[in-house]
């Protein structure tokens, strides 16, 4: 099974408006099993602005809580630095202390966390990307990481449209 995330912020980055995140949960290339997505403004995040890779991570936290404690499986990101953060122990620079606390009882809740895996992907990928499997740089692409990309997009314009049913999960 894999777990597609992908984060991403309301205008420059870093955003001082907000962030978006979204996960999709797949198994055998199926339709998502589950998905899930939101906003967050800075306010809600304790910090001044918001920058694109707590997002990324934000959207790996998410995925995971909504994943069952036996679940084990493939996490898939665009983003290397989260990657590195979550399983090569990079730096955790930038992120906000309760982001840490949250993944960190995400690694102990979910009894196979040492067998998981992760796959970097190429993120935005064109239909010819899509056609030969992989981007420009090399990596794979999947229509699951452009599902959560778009999920992402569609909370930014509801959130700038001024949609007060924008959900925000924290």
């Amino acid at each position: 099974m894999e777990l597609y995330t992908d984060g991403g912020v309301i205008g420059g980055n870093p955003s001082f408006t907000g962030g978006t995140w979204a996960f999709a949960a797949v198994k055998d290339n199926a339709d998502p099993w589950k998905i899930g997505h939101g906003m967050i403004v800075p306010r809600q995040m304790g910090t001044p602005v918001i920058g694109n890779n707590q997002m990324e991570l934000l959207a790996v936290i998410r995925g995971l809580q909504a994943m069952p404690e036996d679940w084990c499986g493939i996490i898939c990101s665009d983003s290397q630095i989260t990657l590195g953060r979550i399983f090569k122990k990079w730096k955790l620079n930038n992120i906000p202390k309760w982001m840490i606390a949250e993944l960190m009882i995400e690694k102990s809740r979910l009894k196979y966390w040492n067998m998981f895996q992760s796959l970097l992907l190429c993120g935005h990928p064109t239909k010819e990307d899509l056609e030969r499997g992989f981007g420009d740089n090399g990596n794979p692409v999947s229509t699951y990481n452009v599902l959560c990309d778009s999920m992402c997009n569609r909370e930014a314009e509801k959130f700038t449209k001024g949609d007060n049913n924008v959900k925000s999960w924290i």
